[in-house]
């Protein structure tokens, strides 16, 4: 069995692949082919931002469970995310800057090869704070440096000149490496734009 959208004019099969349900109508579907029917709502919205509001609030308050499961298995699907989200939170509610994104995480993994800033192993790493957040340190490509959990444990909120020279993985090549990247000479870091 055939149906015609009353917009289109296109015959479509009378099934939920191309028509969306509607129990008053005598065939169970509506006069409206899907892609036409999403058009109308899309444009409905646009001329209609205040309706559109209050009937986003409405399904909200109705919908607190699917709200949160929705929540819940976007973070699993996306850690990198939680973690930046996280980050800037935190950096916010201190009142500190925080413009750190993606690429600049990617960029900054790839300047220390993929590898731990401080000790130079490979695996998985973390985004560690040069200057700490509780030293007012901000959440930006000029603070932030890849570490592993380890020294991102050991490290914690030592100040880095105090901390390096005496841990066990020190370096001299990987300090000039990190200090290069940070843009910082004689213990003072310079402006720096990326």
């Amino acid at each position: 069995m055939t149906k015609i959208c009353s917009k289109c004019k296109t015959a479509y099969s009378a099934t939920s692949d191309f028509f969306y349900r509607d129990k008053s109508k005598k065939d169970g579907f509506g006069y409206l082919c899907k892609k036409c029917k999403n058009e109308y709502v899309k444009q409905y919205d646009l001329d209609n931002p205040d309706k559109m509001k209050q009937r986003k609030k409405l399904w909200k308050q109705k919908n607190p469970e699917k709200i949160k499961q929705q929540h819940n298995k976007y973070w699993q699907e996306n850690p990198d995310k939680k973690r930046f989200y996280k980050q800037q939170r935190r950096a916010k509610k201190r009142s500190l800057q925080a413009t750190f994104i993606t690429e600049q995480w990617d960029y900054c993994k790839y300047y220390f090869n993929n590898k731990c800033a401080y000790c130079g192993k490979e695996g998985k790493l973390a985004q560690d704070h040069f200057i700490p957040l509780n030293n007012n340190g901000d959440y930006t490509i000029n603070n932030i440096i890849p570490a592993c959990r380890h020294c991102n444990s050991v490290k914690h909120s030592q100040d880095f000149f105090n901390w390096y020279k005496k841990y066990e993985h020190y370096s001299k090549v990987r300090e000039q490496k990190i200090l290069k990247y940070l843009a910082i000479y004689e213990d003072v870091q310079q402006l720096k734009i990326l």
